[in-house]
């Protein structure tokens, strides 16, 4: 699953320490694979592309936003696909089609990386599950951003962390 892999990628640039620079990649505009349209669907009553595949992982340590944004925008630079969106072309065009983002990899990071908070130790089960909860049930994303976010969960005991990461389902194909 792909979902799995970008965490990968991100935790393999925080321990390698992979430093960010500018990109010029783009993503070629195409328009979605049936697969790909259904799997990005609108919830209904929604304008935003909002069906969306959640998961979480627990780290026994914690990671700061700065380094977790850095580490987020390298991998956004090196696939740069992680900063595509879906959206309908010209008014009468009915296909959706993949788009890419006009921010550079830094900036779309801060996009992704939607907040990291602290919690109380004992808090620390039930806040992420609920993220996790609200990652697949009320997930939205920006019309013109990221199809993908990660949030981080922070013990105030610094001891553990929780990753709550969400992405549409029309990029975890």
């Amino acid at each position: 699953m792909l979902s799995w892999w970008v965490l990968g990628a991100v935790l393999s640039a925080i321990t390698l320490g992979v430093t960010v620079g500018l990109s010029d990649k783009c993503v070629p505009i195409r328009t979605l694979g049936s697969y790909e349209t259904l799997l990005s669907r609108k919830a209904p009553g929604r304008e935003s592309v909002a069906l969306s595949h959640g998961c979480a992982v627990i780290l026994s340590s914690w990671v700061d936003m700065e380094t977790l944004q850095g580490a987020v925008a390298s991998v956004i630079e090196r696939h740069p696909a992680l900063g595509a969106y879906i959206a309908r072309g010209a008014a009468n065009d009915k296909r959706l089609s993949w788009y890419a983002c006009d921010e550079d990899a830094p900036s779309l990071a801060g996009r992704v990386v939607t907040r990291t908070r602290q919690v109380d130790v004992v808090d620390f089960n039930e806040e992420w599950n609920m993220a996790l909860d609200g990652s697949v049930n009320q997930a939205e994303f920006p019309d013109k951003g990221p199809l993908w976010k990660l949030e981080n969960i922070v013990d105030r005991s610094g001891e553990r962390s929780a990753w709550v990461f969400c992405m549409n389902h029309g990029i975890d194909v």
